[in-house]
């Protein structure tokens, strides 16, 4: 291998005179600023030379004895050479001497210095370049555009410039803005930071004007802040318009967000709008957005809209959205992108949302999900909702996953809810299987809200099994609603301090596991209420740990259902009026009731085909025909009723009512009725 050599400096100088001969007998004055200033015959500066040095007889620098020696400058110190003859006469003078490192120095710190240095492209051998234009590429700052980031005067346009001039650019500072950063064709691999950054968007209140907006995203679009950077809108909004930061694309993939707050949004916080307008967007995925705090925006928190799959936010933390918390949604409107099929592999956790005026999180078309958040509510939301729009923009149906949330002060906890605009026909059936756990305090309506009044004929047709832990510090209205649904279930729940487990009403093939009720609140009416339904499958009603003070009067009202085939055992406890109220049902099959009450009141309601007679301490009520068919059985147990409860009639002679209980004197049999000991 070749050994790298340089040129060698001259060791000691020699001067000559104006005849082009060493000008031997002459000087050489060295002066700073028109003053003597030394120089040196050693490399350590110990030993100055005469001043003026005189030059020996080959006209060379020498010291005091005449000996010729080097020249030793101080460095970075620019000198005077004033060079004469033997005779005092001046040869020349020179303005300007330094040593060579101070000389280099001066020029690379110069504007055009870094041009100076050469820069190999470590992915080419072949391209050489400098490395000012190496640099460009790395070390620019919003500075270098004009912006301010002291956040004074307005950088606008400056970093505007900076972001679309910088191929990807940090931002750090405080700037101050009243306009919107607009990357408009921002293509792939467009990466954005946020490095200790504040955006402060001094717009009027009532702007529509957003403070981030990026147009034709495509593959590997990043906007990445540290954690302590925050947007910032001055003043608060009065009026939802413009989405605070804004990324939309015709196919967006390998997207991230994240690692900032921003405050008072006066719409959506981060929107990822995958599709361009009139279009059927396609092949959007991998999108994350992570690490950010929401503080009182006037829209969702996090919305991504008609993405085809692989989704996932986590550690979105803050108060007051104006809208979802997090949304996840297909749109099959007009005028925007649409997408009418669903949104695949959705992932959410790490989520703690306070004040969500409408939902923690909204589905409106996922598929294969998994949900873990938390948050707080303003009155009239849902923790989590599965959503069709009655102006059937959303109209694409959820399907298969988990979810496990924890909210305070919502009016539902979990709602599947299609509005009776839409059609189930038109793609908006909850199908498939849905499982999770609420748990709610303060809750102020329903735990569950399962509705379809859609027009198609086939209502809600989903396999939802959601154990719910439920509680009211006011008289919520139902535990459960369950409405109009076809071939749904539903879990375990208990509620404490609630008006009503659930109302549960014209459903076809609905079915549940277990409900138990906890100190029903001064309104229980009905423990709960099952009217309507067609083929269904009753699990455990639980109702045995109720006091008598506040009063339950009815612990369950079982009326026109048809085709009910039992599967658990129902008790009641201290209800007031009657522990259960029947009429008007067929096709029952397989009951077994166990009311394990210490007292029913008198007063009961008959229903059709009953005559009963009020007793002293009890009272029950099985109105026309139950059981009915060969082999249908209802057990009841009585514990301590006295008196003569009632009188049987118009009941089938093919089945079998089997009463238990202790101390019963005076009850009247009918001809399928059997009374037995306990």
């Amino acid at each position: 291998m070749a050994t790298s050599v340089v040129l060698s400096p001259q060791p000691i100088l020699q001067f000559f005179n104006n005849a082009g001969f060493p000008a031997a007998g002459g000087s050489l004055l060295t002066q700073v600023g028109g003053v003597n200033y030394a120089t040196y015959q050693d490399s350590a500066g110990a030993t100055p030379l005469p001043n003026p040095i005189p030059l020996n007889s080959r006209g060379e620098i020498s010291n005091a004895a005449g000996a010729s020696c080097q020249l030793f400058l101080t460095a970075g110190v620019v000198y005077t050479f004033t060079l004469s003859d033997s005779n005092g006469n001046l040869i020349n003078s020179a303005t300007y001497v330094a040593d060579a490192g101070y000389n280099a120095v001066s020029q690379l710190s110069g504007a055009s210095g870094a041009g100076m240095i050469g820069y190999l492209s470590p992915y080419s051998t072949a391209v050489l370049i400098n490395l000012q234009n190496a640099l460009q590429s790395f070390i620019q700052t919003p500075s270098m555009y004009g912006a301010d980031p002291t956040g004074v005067t307005d950088s606008t346009t400056a970093l505007n410039n900076f972001i679309a001039n910088v191929p990807n650019p940090i931002i750090q500072g405080t700037f101050l803005l009243s306009g919107v950063l607009l990357i408009s064709n921002t293509g792939n691999n467009k990466h954005i930071g946020l490095q200790n950054a504040t955006l402060n968007y001094n717009y009027p209140s009532g702007a529509s004007l957003g403070a981030i907006e990026c147009d034709g995203v495509g593959s590997g679009f990043r906007l990445l802040g540290d954690k302590l950077s925050r947007i910032v809108y001055t003043n608060a909004p009065t009026a939802r318009t413009s989405q605070a930061i804004l990324i939309q694309g015709a196919s967006i993939t390998d997207c991230e967000i994240g690692g900032f707050t921003v405050v008072n949004s006066p719409n959506m916080n981060v929107a990822v709008f995958c599709g361009l307008s009139g279009t059927v967007a396609s092949g959007s995925s991998n999108i994350r957005i992570h690490d950010i705090e929401v503080q009182n925006s006037l829209g969702d928190g996090i919305h991504v809209q008609n993405a085809d799959s692989d989704v996932k936010i986590w550690d979105i933390t803050g108060t007051g959205t104006g809208d979802d918390g997090i949304a996840v949604i297909n749109y099959t409107g007009t005028g925007n992108a649409t997408h009418p099929t669903q949104t695949n592999n959705v992932r959410i956790w790490g989520i703690n949302l306070t004040q969500c005026h409408t939902s923690i999180v909204a589905f409106a078309g996922v598929n294969d999900y998994d949900v873990k958040a938390s948050g707080t509510s303003y009155p009239g939301a849902s923790a989590i909702a599965f959503k069709c729009t009655a102006s059937a923009n959303y109209v694409v149906g959820n399907s298969n996953g988990f979810f496990d949330i924890v909210g305070d002060s919502f009016s539902k906890m979990a709602a599947f809810d299609t509005p009776g605009a839409v059609s189930p026909t038109a793609g908006c059936n909850f199908n498939r299987d849905h499982h999770g756990r609420v748990k709610g305090t303060n809750v102020t309506n329903t735990g569950v809200y399962m509705s379809n009044a859609g027009t198609g004929g086939d209502g809600m047709l989903a396999r939802i099994n959601v154990d719910m832990d439920i509680s009211a510090s006011v008289d919520m209205i139902n535990g459960v609603y369950i409405g109009n649904t076809t071939d749904c279930s539903i879990g375990e729940g208990q509620f404490v301090s609630i008006s009503n487990i659930g109302l549960i009403a014209n459903n076809s093939g609905f079915r549940w596991r277990k409900f138990v009720f906890r100190t029903p609140s001064a309104t229980s009416t009905y423990g709960a209420q099952i009217v309507g339904n067609t083929n269904i499958y009753p699990g455990i009603i639980d109702m045995s740990d109720t006091k008598a003070t506040p009063t339950l009067q009815t612990g369950v009202q079982f009326q026109s259902n048809t085709g009910v085939f039992h599967e658990g055992e129902w008790r009641v406890q201290n209800a007031v009026t009657a522990a259960f109220l029947f009429g008007s049902n067929s096709g029952v099959r397989g009951f077994f009731y166990s009311t394990s009450f210490n007292y029913i009141g008198s007063g009961a309601t008959s229903g059709a085909n009953t005559t009963a007679t009020a007793g002293t301490n009890t009272t029950i009520t099985f109105p026309d025909a139950i059981p009915t068919g060969a082999g249908s059985t209802v057990e009841v147990t009585v514990n301590n009723a006295t008196g003569s409860p009632a009188t049987y009639s118009t009941k089938s002679s093919t089945g079998i009512v089997m009463v238990w209980g202790n101390n019963l004197t005076g009850l009247n049999t009918a001809v399928d009725v059997k009374m037995f000991s306990a």
